[in-house]
């Protein structure tokens, strides 16, 4: 979370890792977004904005495990992974999440 602007409880990194996990839940495959931009105007209105396939840019970058054990608990299938993130697949030796076949 970028907090250079705006400063949040505990409360709202909880309901943003929750939220993260249950976008994830309704489309396993497209893989989890990494990052969220939510802009509130004065008068209540909001947008809110998810990136699946740019690098994040974290005011600290966090080391390349971290991004495998994301991939690990938020797995992608190939194509829906982008190439930055299939270098850290490959370098970890990680599977790609593939369809179940239809019954």
């Amino acid at each position: 979370m970028n907090d250079r602007h705006l400063e949040y409880d505990e409360r709202t990194a909880h309901s943003f890792e929750k939220l993260r996990q249950l976008m994830y839940d309704e489309a396993p495959f497209r893989g989890a977004w990494y990052t969220a931009v939510m802009t509130i105007t004065q008068d209540g209105k909001f947008d809110t904005e998810f990136e699946y396939q740019e690098k994040p840019k974290f005011d600290h970058m966090p080391v390349p495990e971290a991004f495998a054990q994301d991939f690990e608990h938020f797995p992608r299938n190939e194509e829906s992974t982008p190439d930055w993130l299939k270098e850290i697949v490959q370098q970890f030796g990680l599977t790609y999440h593939e369809p179940e076949p239809l019954a």
